[in-house]
């Protein structure tokens, strides 16, 4: 596959967004090897907890959309949640496909490229100290950025790391700009389509320091026309 410009050259950050979702099986390890392996900097990944505190790397707050079961993520144990097939919806061909922990996903990407960690609304403070072990022992704590929609968890994770650089995902309404600040926030990331809807969105973000980060992206065009603007982490469902 053709890549969008040589990777040796370009000037941006390329990372497959739940592994490049359009082409595998999201959030599974499957598609966290093969996007690496088709040039991705980095994945972005979705964590919740399961009912007995481990960290599963899943979308949704039930099962029912992207495997074999049914209910919510956080009434199931890590055993149960290991038992249903992840892949098999997408494709048969990766039928068994399971959900993977945090630590696995982890150790699947240490050595090969960074990891965007989204925080669902359902992770609870104390979550967040089992999370933030999972990176201490992964040996990825200068490799991770952690991102949410949620203020406080970011501001929580704040003080228990003062390293790992932290994204708030942004909301139409939730501009926050001063609050961003006050939690030391790096990155602003958003759908790609608020950066070509909303022009005063980027200029804000440049002046205020904030690096901008695009997600959602399923189209080199897009990918170019963000490039132009300015935008040089892409968060992207396909390999560009």
């Amino acid at each position: 596959m053709r890549s969008l410009v040589n990777k040796g050259q370009k000037g941006f950050e390329l990372i497959a967004h739940r592994g490049y979702r359009l082409l595998f099986p999201e959030n599974t390890l499957v598609a966290f090897r093969k996007s690496l392996n088709l040039g991705a900097d980095g994945i972005e990944l979705d964590v919740q907890m399961s009912c007995d505190n481990v960290p599963v790397v899943i979308h949704d707050e039930i099962v029912d959309r992207t495997t074999n079961g049914q209910g919510p993520v956080t009434n199931m144990t890590f055993r149960d949640l290991k038992q249903l097939d992840a892949g098999a919806k997408f494709s048969n061909s990766y039928r068994g496909e399971r959900i993977p922990s945090l630590r696995e996903a982890l150790l699947t990407v240490r050595h090969k490229g960074i990891m965007y960690i989204e925080l669902k609304k359902t992770v609870t403070p104390p979550d967040l100290e089992r999370i933030l072990y999972e990176i201490y022992q992964s040996d990825m704590e200068k490799h991770v950025r952690v991102i949410s929609f949620s203020f406080e968890q970011l501001e929580i994770f704040r003080c228990l790391n003062s390293s790992i650089p932290l994204g708030k995902l942004l909301l139409p309404d939730d501009f926050n700009i001063e609050r961003m600040k006050e939690a030391n926030i790096t990155f602003a990331c958003a759908p790609f389509q608020a950066f070509i809807e909303i022009p005063q969105l980027l200029p804000l973000l440049k002046a205020n320091k904030f690096i901008p980060n695009a997600n959602g992206i399923t189209s080199r065009r897009t990918a170019r026309y963000l490039l132009q603007l300015g935008i040089h982490i892409l968060g992207s469902d396909i390999a560009l």
